[in-house]
């Protein structure tokens, strides 16, 4: 049976993470199948150890051929479209978005959000919005949203008016500050 959104609820998407191209498609198919959904969001951006050792999250960025794979086919089986969302890199003085975007921009993905920490830093340091605003510019015309240390209403139109963005995602400062 399709499942409804809520009648307060204005866009409705849903984000997975996976590793293998034929399982994040068929879990799309279900989705297709079984909700009515405004995009999908491909969650390449994970730091956490248990989903990179199984090939997911940000470990996609290492592995374009699942990733591309795993875009590329999904946006064949989905009437919505496909966001993902990736980090500035891996290692902490490596930085390969710039690089990422430009490749994703040949995949069929319709938007792409970058957080501005590597794998490494977690989130250690502060996320770096000179590379996000440089992603920005290699992803046109792809829209491109930042993520990192969005803790207030200022934060974010700094943002806004400082750089490339076509928007921002708020994370972790929506759960310290939801308000």
């Amino acid at each position: 049976a399709l499942l409804k959104r809520h009648e307060s609820e204005d866009l409705f998407g849903v984000q997975l993470a996976g590793s293998y191209p034929d399982t994040m498609t068929k879990a799309c198919q279900v989705i297709k199948e079984n909700l009515n959904v405004d995009f999908v969001d491909i969650n390449s951006g994970c730091p956490i150890d248990l989903v990179f050792d199984k090939g997911a999250g940000c470990a996609l960025m290492t592995r374009l051929d699942h990733f591309q794979k795993i875009i590329r086919s999904i946006d064949l089986v989905l009437d919505c479209p496909v966001t993902a969302k990736i980090r500035i890199g891996i290692k902490e003085d490596c930085f390969f978005g710039t690089d990422l975007v430009s490749e994703m921009k040949n995949w069929g993905v319709s938007m792409i959000t970058v957080h501005g920490r590597t794998r490494q830093q977690r989130y250690s340091k502060l996320a770096d919005w000179n590379y996000i605003n440089e992603c920005a510019k290699a992803s046109d015309p792809i829209p491109l949203f930042g993520c990192g240390d969005i803790l207030s209403y200022h934060d974010y139109n700094e943002h806004m008016q400082n750089s490339n963005i076509s928007g921002c995602m708020l994370a972790r400062g929506a759960l310290y500050k939801p308000w």
